[in-house]
């Protein structure tokens, strides 16, 4: 990284490339900084797509819960 004060010495043309190379390492150490996120929500996001997929495949947890579809079935004019 470059200081204000080294960019100050420099030749125009290296000076411009010195800048984007200070600029280029910003964005690289917010990358990294960001690293830890994604992880962070991906994990997250494939629990609950797990966690979805296992309560839709469970079906109904009590009888109240299958009256009801049941009951909704007939209103929709489908058979069980």
């Amino acid at each position: 990284m470059y200081k204000k004060k080294t960019l100050r010495r420099m030749k125009p043309i290296t000076r411009r490339y010195a800048r984007i190379i200070n600029d280029l390492d910003g964005v690289i150490r917010r990358l990294k900084n960001l690293t830890e996120d994604i992880a962070r929500l991906e994990f997250d996001s494939h629990a609950l797509h797990n966690a979805q997929e296992h309560q839709q495949s469970s079906g109904p947890k009590n009888l109240d819960e299958f009256r009801g579809d049941y009951f909704k079935q007939q209103e929709d004019g489908d058979e069980l």
